[in-house]
This record gives structure tokens, C-alpha cells and sequence, in this order.
């Protein structure tokens, strides 16, 4: 019975460590991974949307942001036009977006949509109709497929043009491939894992994406303490195999 106690003690020690690690693995502070948010990559379009910051219509820059989290560079897209990037504060990965956000819930239907534009715009290997993320209109109409899927209400078709989001631009071949994207989004042949990151600190919520075969689950680290627990169990069971032995 002492032995079982011991083993109750260590778990209380020791799971809240558990716990917490795996908390804090899944908190990361985003900043900018270059001498430039969007490396030239990017397009300035005016959007129209209810929810938008600055007002009913905005002239924004649209295309990947370059971000780091201190260990790996990746480029994230936007999915919240209702506040400003606010690089270098906290944000949380999470597969349940977002619950700040004054616009309908992203819910599933559009997390699928959004998914399936990843899979056959990226290349990887190679979606319907790749876009190159290094170029400034193509990365722009990627970010505008994206806040379409985001931002139109359900029911509504997928148009640019109108709707409760829509966009323009003095070259309106951005538009057109933006609508494009999405008219392709259901021929993928790739796949990808979609990582959500949203704001601690009233910033835009990001999303990325990390390679990984069709349909599958990027899987779950161990959490750092977890060791610790099971070193901790199997030193109790070795000091009480230790006083068997002495006893008897």
C-alpha cells in the first residue's frame, strides 16, 4: 500500500508538469523572418468586407507573410481582417479557430474548403494549378482565395466581385486567378496539414501549412515531463522491488 501511495504522490508531482508542457509546446511567439514582411511578394488590393478593421472597404497588402517561431521560417497567410498583424506577441497553434472574431465561426465546411485550397494551389508535389508563393500577384490571389473562403457568407457563391467579401485591383488578373484557385480547390492530388495560430494579443490569426500525405495527421510531440513521469514510476518500482529483496 506505501508503495502504491508513492506512485500517486509522483503522479500528482508530476502531471501537472506534464500538463503544462504541453500547454506551453503549443504557445509560440511569431515574428518576421527577413529584412521584409513579404519579400516583394505581395499586391495592394482594396477588399470589401462588414468586418473589415479600417472600414467597409480597405486598400491592404495581400500575399504570405515571411514569419519564424525562433526555431523554423515558414510563410503563414492571414484569415482575420478585423485587426492588424501584430508580429512579435504570443500565439497559440490550435485546431479549433478562433474564438476573438466578430465574423461567423469558422466551421468545418470552411475548414475544408480552406484545406482543399492548400492542397491543390501548393505544390506539393504539385496541385492543380500551383501558385508560386514568391510571386507578388500569385501570392496576393492566394491570399485573396483564402479570405473569400473565410469571409463569404454561407450560401453565397464564390465571387470576388460580389457578395459580403469581395475585392479589386488596378490589374484585375489578381482577381481572376483568385477566383480560379478556388474554382480548382476541389482537384487536389496533394496534401497538406493545416496549422492554425491564433492571437493572444489582438493580432491577425494565422494559418499554415507543413507537407504530409493526403489526409494525414501531423503527429503528437511527447511532451517534455512525460520522461520525467515515467522515470519517476520506474524508479519507485525499482526501490520497492529493491526492499522486497531486503526483506526477504
Amino acid at each position: 500500500m506505501k508503495f502504491k501511495r508513492n506512485v500517486l504522490v509522483a503522479m500528482a508531482a508530476v502531471l501537472p508538469a506534464i500538463l503544462y508542457s504541453n500547454i506551453s509546446a503549443n504557445a509560440v511567439t511569431l515574428t518576421r523572418s527577413g529584412s521584409s514582411l513579404f519579400d516583394g511578394a505581395s499586391y495592394s488590393v482594396k477588399i470589401t468586407s462588414p468586418y473589415l478593421a479600417g472600414g467597409s472597404e480597405t486598400r491592404v497588402t495581400a500575399g504570405g507573410f515571411r514569419v519564424t517561431d525562433g526555431s523554423s521560417d515558414f510563410i503563414a497567410w492571414c484569415l482575420d481582417v478585423e485587426h492588424s498583424l501584430n508580429l512579435g506577441t504570443e500565439y497559440q497553434i490550435t485546431s479549433n479557430p478562433y474564438s476573438n472574431i466578430g465574423a461567423d465561426p469558422l466551421d468545418q465546411i470552411r475548414k475544408n474548403n480552406i484545406e482543399m485550397l492548400f492542397e491543390a494551389s501548393l505544390p506539393y508535389p504539385i496541385g492543380a494549378n500551383p501558385v508560386d508563393v514568391n510571386n507578388g500577384m500569385e501570392s496576393a490571389a492566394f491570399q485573396l482565395a483564402l479570405w473569400e473562403l473565410r469571409y463569404e457568407a454561407e450560401g453565397n457563391a464564390f465571387d470576388l466581385h460580389n457578395g459580403e467579401f469581395s475585392a479589386r485591383a488596378r490589374d484585375s488578373s489578381v482577381i481572376a486567378l483568385a477566383e480560379s484557385l478556388i474554382a480548382n480547390m476541389g482537384t487536389a492530388i496533394s496534401g497538406y496539414d493545416v496549422i492554425y495560430y491564433e492571437s493572444q494579443a489582438s493580432s491577425q490569426h494565422l494559418v499554415t501549412v507543413e507537407p504530409g500525405p493526403p489526409g494525414g495527421i501531423t503527429p503528437v510531440p511527447i511532451p517534455a515531463a512525460l520522461p520525467l513521469f515515467l522515470s519517476a514510476l520506474g524508479g519507485f518500482g525499482f526501490f520497492n522491488w529493491r526492499r522486497k529483496r531486503i526483506i526477504g
